[in-house]
């Protein structure tokens, strides 16, 4: 009996393997492909989204001043709000500060401008307004005579003053020096003979300074 022919040969061993292979590298690049488009949906969204980010209101370039008005710096001679005075400079030494605000006595600065005598307006600032110091509240230089006792200064000090009777006159209790007279006080002052600086009997010196 004869074997009944076959209609189509038997694919081989290595043809099997063959179409194997190939089914599983279709099936990677279709997975691949998918993992793309994925990957580039998520990508164009992200870009999207930065776009609309820097466009968003937060992001928005600030108005611009117009022309008239323009913030004001002190200095430019011109007076903008906030300034007491503008007078084109920032010298600390005139009626302007570098701040723009009036100079005055005790601000720290002195003010170089001149008064009608052609005198500078201060002879001293020491950016206080205490009388009894080297510098007045009038911003001058404290002297002997002027009837105010300086109080920064201890005896044997240059400028110190035990007594200011507003004069420099000798005789009347308080010296031209700004010391005070009388027996006893160390000072040959008129009227006396000796002054050995104590009021004791039993020295060369009386206490009566004779």
């Amino acid at each position: 009996m004869l074997k009944r022919a076959a209609t189509s040969a038997r694919p081989s061993i290595q043809q099997l393997l063959q179409r194997r292979e190939s089914t599983l590298k279709r099936g990677e690049e279709a997975q691949y492909g998918a993992h793309v488009m994925r990957r580039s949906s998520k990508l164009g969204f992200m870009l999207a989204f930065g776009v609309a980010a820097m466009s968003g209101a937060c992001l928005e370039p600030l108005p611009a001043l117009p022309a008239d008005q323009t913030l004001g710096v002190c200095g430019d001679g011109t007076l903008d709000p906030g300034e007491a005075c503008d007078d084109g400079n920032t010298s600390n030494q005139d009626g302007c500060t570098s701040a723009c605000k009036q100079a005055s006595c005790g601000d720290g600065y002195l003010n170089q401008e001149l008064d009608s005598t052609g005198a500078p307006l201060e002879a001293c600032d020491d950016g206080n307004a205490y009388d009894l110091d080297a510098c007045t509240r009038r911003c001058q230089q404290a002297r002997c005579g002027d009837g105010i006792v300086r109080l920064d200064t201890i005896a044997g000090d240059d400028g110190f003053e035990a007594c200011d009777d507003g004069n420099t006159v000798d005789g009347d209790g308080c010296s031209s020096a700004c010391l005070s007279e009388g027996c006893g006080n160390g000072s040959l002052d008129p009227g006396e003979a000796c002054d050995d600086g104590n009021r004791y009997d039993d020295d060369s010196c009386t206490s009566l300074c004779v």
